[in-house]
């Protein structure tokens, strides 16, 4: 799961992240997702302490801060499944969408998944 998570290595590099997951994100209103197909992924447990301080400066920068706000604003009130939004489910798992950092939406032959990362 490394491999899925956002790459924040440089403000630039991050900008196009969530840039791309905005989109993502936003291509996923109105599809239908199961709740069990919603993981969430704590960078924690996929990245060792020198990437996770390297997400954390990263993410210190004000313009990817207010991208990842826009990410996080648009993320709980998108529609998945006949009126239950992504929001509610992190609710579900006590996931606070402040803490979301990504987002990876997944096309699994033709069955949609979603990871978020959360910090």
């Amino acid at each position: 799961m490394k491999a899925d998570a956002p790459d924040y290595t440089t403000v630039a590099s991050g900008l196009v992240a969530v840039a791309a997951q905005l989109t993502d994100t936003l291509d996923l209103n109105d599809e239908v997702i199961n709740a069990e197909h919603i993981k969430i992924v704590y960078l924690q447990d996929v990245l060792n302490d020198a990437d996770i301080d390297i997400v954390d400066n990263t993410l210190n920068n004000l313009i990817l801060n207010l991208q990842l706000l826009n990410l996080q604003n648009v993320l709980k009130d998108v529609d998945v499944a006949n009126g239950i939004k992504i929001g509610d489910v992190l609710s579900n798992n006590d996931v606070d969408v402040s803490d979301v950092v990504g987002v990876k939406v997944f096309d699994v032959n033709g069955i949609k998944k979603l990871l978020v990362f959360v910090k």
